[in-house]
């Protein structure tokens, strides 16, 4: 009897001891996660869905603008913002790497006529603090080429996403 109680304590323990586990380390560093920021991709930052009645008009017309919003044409003139080549990518917290947390942030960046971010606007969150976080403070410090138009620099802004993902 005393036997077959030991071996069950043993296999309780050693089932205990692999539920307890610490949770794997992160890549080593020369490894480092792969991190994207797009530019211009339409796809990174889809447009809200319209409402319902709305949609289905467009729909019922063909597709188009629903009836009442008109767009300017396009400035042949316009140029957009252009991002300098030295601006630091965000870093990946430690903590969140460590923990897996990966997500896409999406942010507006407002640029003045001299090309620096006044503001950032959250248009979507990863869904964890520290790589929004990370986010916006990486990007709070970009510089760009700034928008011109008719050959004068203006204040512009910018959608811009970025992608925080392990591999």
């Amino acid at each position: 009897m005393r036997r077959p109680l030991l071996l069950s304590f043993g296999l309780h323990a050693a089932a205990l001891a692999l539920l307890a586990a610490p949770p794997p380390l992160p890549p080593a560093p020369d490894t480092p996660p792969r991190l994207e920021i797009q530019f211009g991709d339409a796809d990174a930052a889809p447009a809200p869905p319209a409402p319902a009645g709305m949609a289905a008009a467009a729909a019922a017309r063909g597709g188009g603008a629903p009836p009442g919003l008109r767009f300017a044409a396009p400035d042949p003139d316009a140029i957009d913002a252009v991002a300098d080549p030295a601006n630091r990518a965000p870093a990946y917290p430690p903590e969140a790497w460590a923990r897996g947390e990966q997500g896409v942030v999406v942010l507006r960046l407002i640029i003045d006529a001299q090309g620096v971010v006044v503001r950032l606007e959250k248009r979507a969150t990863s869904g964890y603090a520290s790589l929004d976080a990370a986010a916006e403070q990486a990007l709070a410090r970009w510089h760009f080429r700034p928008a011109r138009r008719g050959g004068r620099p203006v204040a512009s802004d910018r959608i811009q996403p970025v992608r925080f993902v392990i591999e």
